[in-house]
């Protein structure tokens, strides 16, 4: 009896064991299984975007100054009395219009005297000649000597002479009398006369009269960053280039510069009518460290005044290709540095470093790390890790590297 319950004691525990194995094995086949990758898990979707280099046509808006297309101030050439003033100030005159009238009683005598010097110096040419004349005629005689004849002659060098002088004094004296009346040397705006009929004024005296300025068209002179100096190095050489080229062709071609969108006064009030850049000033101002572009402007309702300030918006020259990437793709790190994603060529997404420190709009200028045809995941950002598989959906709206808007920013 007790050899039988050992018997079942033993078949007892090897049962008890066995199943107590099983168990061990089943809980590990389950952690092996719980650990080991699950190879068929679905790949990210994403949207995202392929690049393409462009040119960007930038628009910046720059103070500038309004001024005069010609000007002439008018000063007197005679000193004398105003006698009269024929025009009314702050009108418009033609050229040519008579201006200011001078006392002329003292250049019109002196106008008679020069005259009559010339009457006087003419007629001893006439005596010297007929004296010469016939003293040829007796030399050959041996009437009257050599020495005779050779006086005569230079007296009669002497009275041609004489008569020459006389008559620049009278071209002298004529000119001084037409000074006495001035007369406006171009069409256009005549401002307050600093003087009234009975002042005394002086020839080349240092204060103007007045000044009369032409102001349809008008210049714009624009103060530019000298950041911006490589564009207006670019733009001057172009410019050069069209007037060489303009100049060495058969036909006469004009060439325009970039178009030039002035705002008035403080409300920034757009010009109804456009410029264009024509010229630029290479020297910086040491004062302001910038350089000066002219532009031109039609004004014929006369709405622009010398003097005025204005802010312009100029067209740039365009730029190299540029690499731009909305900015929502773009993470900026702790250390300031900004990252992306792009997807490789097996579809996994990859973190990529760039170097970006110019915007446009919504996007950014990539200056490094980026390069055309690289795919850049725009949306679904949040749950990429390093080597994520995705699933790739191309953005169908406007896009950076699509026909992207003007940029407007303020040069300072």
């Amino acid at each position: 009896m007790r050899e039988i319950m050992t018997i079942r004691g033993i078949v007892l525990i090897g049962c008890i064991s066995f199943l107590l194995a099983c168990s061990e094995q089943s809980q590990t086949s389950n952690q092996e299984t719980q650990s080991a990758p699950d190879t068929s898990q679905a790949a990210l979707p994403v949207t995202a975007i392929e690049i393409t280099t462009q040119k960007i046509e930038e628009q910046s808006t720059i103070p500038g100054r309004v001024e005069a297309f010609n000007s002439a101030e008018i000063r007197p050439q005679v000193s004398g009395i105003i006698e009269g003033l024929f025009f009314s100030q702050g009108s418009f005159v033609e050229k040519g219009k008579q201006l200011y009238q001078i006392d002329p009683s003292v250049f019109e005598a002196e106008l008679q005297s020069a005259q009559a010097q010339l009457q006087n110096a003419q007629a001893e040419l006439k005596v010297s000649q007929a004296r010469e004349s016939r003293l040829k005629s007796l030399v050959a005689t041996q009437v009257v000597s050599e020495q005779e004849y050779e006086d005569a002659q230079a007296a009669s060098e002497k009275a041609r002479a004489n008569v020459a002088l006389a008559e620049a004094a009278v071209q002298s004296a004529e000119l001084n009398l037409d000074y006495t009346k001035m007369y406006a040397p171009i069409s256009g705006y005549i401002g307050p006369s600093s003087v009234t009929q009975g002042a005394l004024v002086t020839a080349q005296q240092n204060e103007a009269l007045a000044v009369i300025q032409q102001l349809d068209p008008v210049y714009v002179d624009l103060t530019l960053s000298v950041s911006h100096i490589e564009q207006v190095k670019t733009f001057a050489a172009v410019q050069s280039k069209q007037k060489q080229a303009s100049t060495d062709s058969s036909e006469a071609t004009s060439s325009s510069g970039p178009s030039v969108q002035l705002f008035l006064a403080e409300n920034d009030i757009p010009y109804s009518e456009t410029g264009e850049l024509i010229a630029t000033d290479l020297t910086v101002d040491e004062a302001t460290g910038s350089v000066k572009l002219r532009s031109i402007f039609p004004n014929s309702d006369g709405e622009l005044i010398p003097g005025m300030y204005v802010k312009a918006r100029i067209e740039q020259l365009n730029q190299e290709p540029s690499i731009l990437v909305p900015q929502k793709a773009v993470s900026i790190e702790p250390d300031g540095s900004k990252t992306l994603w792009i997807v490789d060529n097996n579809n996994m997404a990859q973190k990529r470093s760039i170097q970006a420190n110019d915007s446009f709009k919504n996007n950014w200028i990539v200056s490094e790390g980026l390069k055309e045809g690289d795919i850049v995941i725009i949306e679904g950002l949040m749950k990429l890790r390093p080597e994520t598989k995705v699933n790739v959906s191309f953005s169908q709206e406007e896009t950076a590297t699509s026909k992207a808007p003007q940029n407007e920013k303020e040069d300072k």
